[in-house]
Parts: structure tokens; C-alpha cells; sequence
């Protein structure tokens, strides 16, 4: 599955990723060196967008 990781404001994307699950909401995951916690997963077909922001 891909996962495309997002800031919600202003809106832009940080990376994409082959996962075989989407993370869950409140979860920390590793961007370029930063940690940034998940606030929102919206999934389109075979696809998620995941929302972070920089802990």
C-alpha cells in the first residue's frame, strides 16, 4: 500500500512510502530524521494519505 505523509497547514508532502499497513492516528513515525506524530489517515482505493506534524 502507499502511503503518501502530509502536513496539514500549510498542506505539502513530505514522502511516500510502500507499507503493507496505514499508520493508526496518535502513532510516531520517522521522516527524514524527524519524529512526527499521525493526526489524521484518509485511505482512497489502495492508497492512504497520513497527516503528521513535527513532535
Amino acid at each position: 500500500m502507499k502511503i503518501t505523509y502530509c502536513r496539514q497547514n500549510p498542506k505539502a508532502s513530505i514522502c511516500e512510502r510502500e507499507q503493507p499497513h496505514p499508520p493508526e492516528v496518535g502513532s510516531y513515525v520517522e521522516l527524514a530524521g524527524i519524529f512526527h506524530q499521525v493526526r489524521r489517515v484518509e485511505h482512497v482505493a489502495s492508497e492512504a494519505i497520513a497527516y503528521v506534524m513535527p513532535d
